[in-house]
């Protein structure tokens, strides 16, 4: 002959928890599980809005003054041209744009590498940019133009 026990699984206050306290549970391992895997993308689309909020545009014809090659000693060249009202860095390991933050300042942005950085241009006397200058994790790098 057999038995049947029945079982019932109660909390501190003799009520049973049921359904209701196993899916609220599921619901905030849900939550928890969400927030933690969307939460570095809404990050990452905050932290472009804000970079994008100091973007200043420049005409076609301003940004035509800093297309070129740019030598760093001797190391690598890398090249800078146009598309549209957008400037973008092109190297045999990069290729990302140079948002401007100022007439001379640049936001190195959406690099393929992911360099991060700023970039400032030197002018000479003549007003033709002369000089590239990097600035990442407190070093400085140069690179001069190319004729």
């Amino acid at each position: 002959m057999s038995r049947w026990v029945r079982v019932r699984i109660d909390d501190d206050n003799g009520e049973g928890a049921g359904c209701i306290g196993c899916l609220a549970l599921a619901f905030g391992v849900f939550i928890l599980i969400f927030i933690c895997s969307f939460g570095s993308i809404i990050y990452k689309r905050y932290t472009d809005w804000r970079i994008e909020s100091h973007r200043v545009w420049l005409t076609p014809e301003a940004l035509d003054l800093y297309v070129g090659q740019y030598d760093y000693n001797g190391r690598y060249r890398i090249t800078l041209e146009r598309r549209g009202n957008r400037l973008f860095n092109k190297s045999e390991e990069e290729f990302c744009e140079l948002m401007p933050i100022s007439e001379s300042e640049f936001v190195y942005r959406n690099c393929v590498n992911g360099f991060t950085g700023q970039a400032r241009f030197a002018k000479n006397a003549h007003g033709q940019m002369v000089m590239l200058i990097t600035h990442k994790d407190g070093r400085e790098d140069r690179a001069a133009r190319l004729k």
